[in-house]
This record gives structure tokens, C-alpha cells and sequence, in this order.
């Protein structure tokens, strides 16, 4: 054999093996295409999450529309549970080292976790550059739980990522009622630089709600500017935030102005409550601030206000633990309750001086007696105790009472009044149905010494048990010996 011929031999076999290996490639191809390459992806997809990626109802091809019944990733940290995912893309976009998702769809996002108390912030990214870009045409998830809770629904997004942002388009997202849209973008390399803007306006419990955030700053140290309508009144809010730090809020700047609380719940008083609060970080990892709160509508609880003029406590602390001084409520022309306290997770102590309070000033049945005296409330998340020890005109009141598991329970309570005296407990639910229990003896009692209605002298028993809600509903049980009624 020839050079030549056993050239022309060899490239008849490179030609051959060249065919045979794009023959194979193709069907490589072809395989992947079809739902048993799908199922094998998916497989391997599973393998690499090390048993914590689990799959059902996978259909499809990887070179058109993928669909996945039910995914769940099972992380120490937090587990996703999807139904119903739908992705639609273009697989030539590769080819120009980009991912084109034409529709992204998932039915129900459901995100459980357990709270932590870490409190190592999360390290500051070196780039936020992702290795190719990514462009999703339509976005949609259309609800969102959060351990179980409903946290959102009907969100729809777009999104264009390149080497040099992000570009998040908020179509549009349900929370509590009310629909949010906007924009924000971000940049790639540090700082991250941050733009955007969201609106918000609906019904929240019944109540209209429309609000304005603006969007600033750096992925470092973000600013949000709040402006919204709510309750009557406008309230803005400055906000700077360090999200990559033990405490993620730097500075906060509140004002509100003509806030009516019977807006929000029928059942509550009415208000035109003004307030300011700042808070500032002056020492690493501790605030300090201060805020005051004016009602311009004042007025007796029996006429559905409440009788606080106005309201300022200074605080510090550190996020967990807080220091409260300064407090100063004033109730009516002179009344004022002033004191200082200590808020923390394990536990919470505040110690209040009451003095001049009027008592016709709280309640239009009342009359009129002016007294003075100290409370102590302490506790922890679960239980709360007060003792409250108040005295004036020939009159002492003491209070022992708690609240644990949604029920108020005053303990014991004594009234003297000269001669008289009134010993009870009582018992309220804090349920729907607001269940209530009271049990009083009494001696040489003249109720119209504390409220009008005609004089008496009252000795016996009272028990009675009930309920407030849906209607008012009461089993008494009155005994009264050697009484008399003027």
C-alpha cells in the first residue's frame, strides 16, 4: 500500500468515526428531548442534591415546556414545598450564553422554617453577577405560605439580569388585601447600588390603605422612604437599614398625623393621634430614641374615646434588651402616670407612679375622686403580673392580676372606704365570646360613693358568670343581709 492510499484509508476513518460521533450526538440529543431523557435529568438532578430534591409528575421536554406536579427541597435551614412549576424557554439562547425563560409559573410556593435565635448577620456578597445572563418574560407564583400562613397571592414578574444589573419588573402581588406593583434594580458589582419604587393601595380589614415607597442607596445599606394614607391620617417614615449587620436597622424616622384607631376596628375608641418617633444607632449595636403621641380627641371610655392626652417614653437597648425612661402619660386636665421599665426576652418590668388622676375623668358613671399611688407590671412572654396600689379621698383600691394563655384574672382586689369594704376576683377570656367570671363580698357598701346611682348600705354576695359576645349574657347570683336602699 501506497502513502497516498493509506492517507485516503485514514481520512475514510476520521470522516466515518466524525459521522458516527455526530450520529451519536444527535441522538444524544434527540434522547434528552424526549420524556425518558427528562426523567433521567431529573433523576441525576436528585442525586446531586445529596436526597434532599424530591420530584413527582415530571412531563415534558427540556427543548420546549417542562411541567412538575410537585417539587420539595428539604434544606436544615428552611424546606420549599412547589406544586404545579411550568417553565417554558428558549434553548438557542445558550448559544449566546444567555437563559431565556419565556413563561415561569409555579401553582403554590409553600416555605416553612424555624425560628433561630443566630444572630450572626449573613456575609456581604462579593458580586451578585450570575455566570450567564437570564431574562424571564413571565413570571408568576400564585400563592405564597409562609409556615402554613398565607402571605401573598397572583404575583407576576419580569426580570432581566446582565453583567451589569438586575432588572425586577413587579407586574403585580397581593398582601393582606391590598395590590403592590413597581419596579427596583441593582447593581452587580459593590456596592450594589439600589433604585426602585413600589405603590400599594387596597382594602386591609376593611380599611382603605394606599402607600409610596421609594427605594435607594446600596445593597449594603438600603434607604426607604414610606409616604401613606391610612386610618384618617398620613404617616411617612425614613428608614435606613443595614441588613448585612447584627442589627439591621440603623436609623428610623416616624411621623403620623391624624390616626383614628375606629377605623381599623369598629370596636375601638376614637382617636386623632399624632406621633413622632426617631431612632438612631449612636454606639455599635445600640439604639437610642424617643417618641411622643398627641390625641386631639379626647374624651370618656363610656363615650367610645379614651381619656390620654398624651403619650412620651424615651428607650435604648440593643434589639432584644430595652431600657425605657421618661415614660409620661397624661389622662385628663391633671392626671399623669409616669415611670421607667426593662423589656427583654427573658423578662419585662415596668414600675409606674400614678398621680392626680380624676376618676370622673375615665368614665362618665364614675364620681369624682382624685387618686395617687404606684403599679408594678412584670412578666415574661408568657405570663404578665400587676400589682397596683392606689389611694385618695379616705379611698384605697389594691390590685393583684395576670394575664396568661389570652385571660385576664384579677387574683384579688380589695376597695376600702372607710368603714366599707369589697373584696373580689374576676376572670375574662379573651376569646371571641369574651366568657367572664366575678366573684365579690362586700360590707357597709354605698356604691354611689363611686358611681351615680342612689345611695345604699349593701352587706352579702355577688357571683356571676357570663358572657359579652355575640350578645351579653350573665347568670347572677345576688345575697344581701342586713341592707338597706335610701
Amino acid at each position: 500500500m501506497t502513502m497516498s492510499a493509506g492517507l485516503r484509508v485514514f481520512m475514510r476513518l476520521v470522516l466515518a468515526l466524525a459521522v458516527a460521533a455526530l450520529a451519536l450526538t444527535a441522538l444524544a440529543a434527540y434522547w434528552l428531548g424526549t420524556q425518558s431523557g427528562l426523567e433521567w435529568i431529573a433523576h441525576r438532578a436528585m442525586l446531586a442534591s445529596e436526597g434532599r430534591l424530591s420530584r413527582t409528575g415530571v412531563q415534558g421536554s427540556i427543548y420546549r415546556r417542562i411541567t412538575v406536579a410537585r417539587a420539595e427541597f428539604d434544606d436544615p435551614a428552611a424546606k420549599l414545598d412547589i406544586q404545579n412549576l411550568q417553565l417554558e424557554w428558549q434553548p438557542r439562547a445558550l448559544l449566546r450564553r444567555k437563559l431565556q425563560i419565556s413563561k415561569f409559573g409555579i401553582g403554590a410556593l409553600a416555605i416553612a422554617y424555624a425560628a433561630s435565635d443566630e444572630t450572626v448577620p449573613p456575609p456581604f456578597p462579593a458580586t451578585l453577577r450570575l455566570p450567564i445572563d437570564l431574562a424571564i418574560a413571565e413570571g408568576e407564583v400564585r400563592r405564597i405560605l409562609l409556615n402554613g400562613e398565607d402571605a401573598a397571592a397572583d404575583l407576576r414578574f419580569r426580570l432581566r439580569s446582565d453583567s451589569r444589573s438586575h432588572e425586577l419588573e413587579l407586574v403585580n402581588v397581593t398582601l393582606f388585601g391590598a395590590r403592590a406593583s413597581g419596579a427596583l434594580s441593582a447593581g452587580t458589582a459593590q456596592p450594589f447600588a439600589l433604585a426602585g419604587s413600589l405603590a400599594l393601595a387596597g382594602t386591609v380589614r376593611k380599611t382603605a390603605l394606599s402607600a409610596k415607597v421609594q427605594i435607594d442607596g446600596s445593597l449594603e445599606r438600603p434607604r426607604l422612604k414610606l409616604a401613606t394614607a391610612a386610618l384618617g391620617g398620613l404617616v411617612t417614615a425614613d428608614v435606613l437599614l443595614r441588613p448585612f449587620s447584627v442589627l439591621p436597622l440603623e436609623t428610623l424616622q416616624l411621623d403620623a398625623q391624624g390616626i383614628d384607631l375606629a377605623l381599623w376596628e369598629a370596636s375601638l375608641p376614637r382617636t386623632r393621634v399624632s406621633l413622632k418617633l426617631a431612632a438612631t444607632m449612636p454606639r455599635r449595636n445600640r439604639y437610642a430614641g424617643a417618641f411622643t403621641a398627641l390625641n386631639g380627641l379626647p374624651g370618656l371610655l363610656d363615650a367610645k374615646r379614651i381619656p390620654l392626652t398624651r403619650a412620651a417614653a424615651s428607650f435604648s437597648g440593643s434589639g432584644t434588651d430595652w431600657e425605657l425612661s421618661n415614660i409620661a402619660l397624661d389622662i385628663g386636665k391633671a392626671g399623669r402616670i409616669t415611670g421607667t421599665g426593662a423589656i427583654s426576652r427573658a423578662s419585662t418590668r415596668l414600675v409606674l407612679r400614678v398621680a392626680n388622676l380624676r376618676t370622673d375623668e375615665l368614665h362618665g358613671k364614675l364620681r369624682s375622686l382624685t387618686v395617687a399611688g404606684n403599679a408594678t407590671l412584670t412578666g415574661d412572654a408568657d405570663t404578665q403580673r400587676l400589682l397596683a396600689k392606689l389611694a385618695g379621698n379616705g379611698t384605697q383600691l389594691d390590685i393583684a392580676a395576670n394575664h396568661a394563655r389570652d385571660i385576664l384574672t384579677v387574683e384579688t382586689g380589695t376597695l376600702r372606704a372607710k368603714d366599707a369594704r369589697l373584696d373580689f376576683s374576676a376572670r375574662l377570656a379573651l376569646s371571641p365570646e369574651r366568657t367572664f367570671a366575678l366573684n365579690a363580698a362586700f360590707a357597709n357598701l354605698d356604691p354611689a360613693r363611686f358611681i351615680h346611682m342612689p345611695s345604699a348600705l349593701l352587706n352579702g354576695t355577688l357571683a356571676t358568670r357570663g358572657r359579652l359576645a355575640p350578645s351579653w349574657l350573665a347568670d347572677v347570683r345576688l345575697a344581701l343581709t342586713n341592707s338597706r336602699f335610701h
